[in-house]
């Protein structure tokens, strides 16, 4: 808890304009259209990736994967209500990036955030679902088409990951 409450006070101290970093619209057009880098390195393949690092406060090329983990962790914590996403040609509307990210099939996104930088996944949106019962709804709509099998895939992602649906967290 107390590195946790240190690794906040370093990112605000580090970041002289305090607030979440960057533009949301622009991140999640990032995430939906899977955007690559112009100038991709080894340490950012994909645009929202570089928007991520810069937010959190971290340079992917000097920190190691422990403090990558821990300083996007906090920036997530911090700002994760505010990652509300409203993107043309997706059905997620007024919902977190997650499920922006599960709609579009941004499968590196997903490994990022669930596997590498190990993100809370039990946001509970405004309609009163989390990321967990997105895919479960989505699933049952996407039975019998080539969707399901991406979308179980995802789920067995999620779950892993420590996602709850929105009845266990009550």
């Amino acid at each position: 808890m107390l590195t946790g409450i240190i690794t906040a006070l370093a990112l605000v101290a580090a970041n002289p304009n305090p607030g979440i970093g960057l533009d949301v619209p622009e991140l999640c057009q990032f995430v939906a259209e899977n955007l690559s880098e112009s100038d991709a390195s080894r340490h950012t393949r994909f645009r929202y990736q570089r928007r991520l690092f810069q937010a959190a406060g971290f340079d992917p090329s000097v920190d190691d994967a422990a403090t990558k983990q821990s300083k996007m962790q906090t920036w997530w914590n911090l700002y994760q209500d505010q990652l509300i996403c409203n993107v043309p040609h997706s059905i997620v509307r007024n919902g977190n990036i997650l499920k922006l990210a599960v709609d579009r099939s941004s499968s590196e996104f997903i490994n990022d955030a669930v596997r590498r930088w190990k993100v809370d996944l039990n946001r509970i949106d405004a309609d009163g679902t989390t990321v967990l019962d997105f895919i479960e709804q989505e699933r049952i709509k996407a039975r019998g088409t080539p969707r399901f099998a991406i979308l179980n895939s995802y789920y067995n992602i999620f779950a892993g990951g420590g996602a709850k649906h929105s009845r266990d967290l009550r």
